[in-house]
């Protein structure tokens, strides 16, 4: 029971990062859009991308001091990681685009491009290693 009560604990603060990776992004586009990205909402939003990465460190670190790790856990983190990257890579890709539509800011355009040419090779490089990890385990294979 308690070892139960421990999986269910580490794996609520991996899903809190799954909930970070949907509104932060959300937050970012809605204050982006409505031109009222003051200092106040940067710092809270800096507290939110701390925070998640925070719980990414205290997920794994919890798992391994209570052995409570498990395959589902380990989906769970690495989803999140992912979900949380990608939610907050593609959130910020709109803002530099949206920003030079506005405000006709070439820098705002070159970093969009830049920032979307990183995004592009991250997910080139998760769908390459799922991939080739897929490969490996039908084959038998040894890395």
């Amino acid at each position: 029971m308690k070892q139960t009560l421990l999986i269910i604990t580490v794996n609520l603060i991996t899903l809190s990062r799954w909930f970070a990776g949907i509104s932060v992004p959300i937050l970012l586009t809605y204050l982006v859009y409505q031109d009222n990205l003051s200092l106040e909402y940067k710092y809270l939003l800096l507290f939110f991308i701390v925070l998640a990465s925070l719980t990414d460190f205290l997920d794994g670190y919890l798992a391994r001091k209570w052995g409570c790790e498990t395959t589902y856990g380990a989906w769970l983190d690495q989803m999140g990681d992912k979900f949380f990257a990608y939610g907050l890579s593609f959130s910020t890709l709109g803002m530099f685009f949206y920003s030079f539509y506005k405000k006709n800011n070439v820098m705002h355009f070159l970093l969009g491009l830049l920032a979307s040419f990183i995004f592009i090779l991250s997910f080139a490089r998760d769908v390459f290693v799922r991939n080739l990890r897929k490969k490996i385990a039908t084959t038998g294979q040894i890395l």
